[in-house]
């Protein structure tokens, strides 16, 4: 028997599979499976298309899914068909990954969870209960600070000539893009937030631009603003971040978070570790 434990943004999906004794036997990727943008059909050939997870497939009798999206019962049975065409004789649990976020940044006390990666979300966590005052509201009206708003505010400002010349030049250079190209994939084509969220390569490979260094403190003060201002533990308990947008622009996050007076604790840049060693000690004793 093995238990499969999952930790899926919109792009990727990380996974551990534990064997009886907790062991682990397998760590794969595959796409990412947000139930928005993705179908069950989908996930089940994704799945079966990775010998590791395909050849394990009879022998999973717990799976532990944590995913970008999982926003009502109709997107959690998204994702739990899918696996369970792969599954047969697995138990399987769908949930957020706002609280594998959580668990990956629980050290014992209450504390602010933010995720910072393709997406972004916060939360407040007791060590119980989650509570959110701000939720998520995805890549169109939301997703402060992630890398599809660094995305977003690039394409904007390159179409419309407010990128200084030396990087209009660099950006066209390095990607060939026309307005009907990115119209098609952002507006009609799957995995739109994900493919925003690639330029913010441009973001890190031009860091120390003074006009990128300023779009990276402005994505990030707005998350400040809307994710981590609001909630009122914000001042008594650690802010915990999770997320590769949180770990290569850690500096400015503290940066920020002084302004406000506010602590970051951890800086996580993959929680799946975390996530695995949280229900080796709470969930699967």
């Amino acid at each position: 028997m093995a238990v499969a434990i999952i930790e899926s943004g919109s792009t990727k999906s990380d996974w551990v599979v534990l064997n009886n004794d907790y062991q682990e036997i397998v760590r794969t990727q595959t796409i990412g499976f947000n139930p928005i943008f993705v179908k069950s059909e989908d996930i089940h050939k994704e799945i079966i298309q990775n010998q590791d997870l395909y050849n394990l497939a009879d022998e999973i009798n717990q799976v532990y899914f944590y995913g970008a999206g999982i926003r009502s019962l109709m997107l959690r049975s998204i994702v739990k068909s899918g696996f369970s065409k792969v599954f047969n004789n697995a138990e399987i649990f769908i949930d957020t990954d706002l609280k594998a976020a959580c668990f990956s940044a629980y050290n014992g006390n209450p504390v602010i969870v933010c995720i910072l990666g393709t997406g972004s979300n916060s939360c407040f966590f007791n060590g119980k209960e989650i509570e959110e005052i701000t939720p998520s509201l995805g890549y169109v009206l939301g997703d402060e600070g992630s890398g599809n708003h660094f995305g977003r505010i690039l394409i904007r400002d390159f179409f419309t000539h407010k990128m200084p010349t030396d990087l209009q030049k660099s950006f066209q250079d390095k990607y060939r893009i026309n307005k009907d190209e990115v119209i098609e994939k952002v507006y009609k084509n799957a995995f739109p937030n994900a493919y925003l969220a690639t330029f913010s390569k441009f973001v890190a490979e031009n860091k120390e631009h003074s006009y990128i260094k300023n779009v990276i403190y402005k994505c990030l003060d707005e998350f400040f603003i809307y994710q981590v201002l609001p909630y009122p533990q914000k001042t008594e308990t650690e802010i915990n971040f999770i997320g590769s947008i949180a770990y290569y622009y850690q500096e400015i996050l503290e940066e920020i978070a002084e302004k406000y007076h506010l602590k970051i604790g951890q800086i996580i840049q993959k929680p799946i570790n975390n996530l695995v060693e949280y229900h080796k000690n709470y969930i699967l004793k």
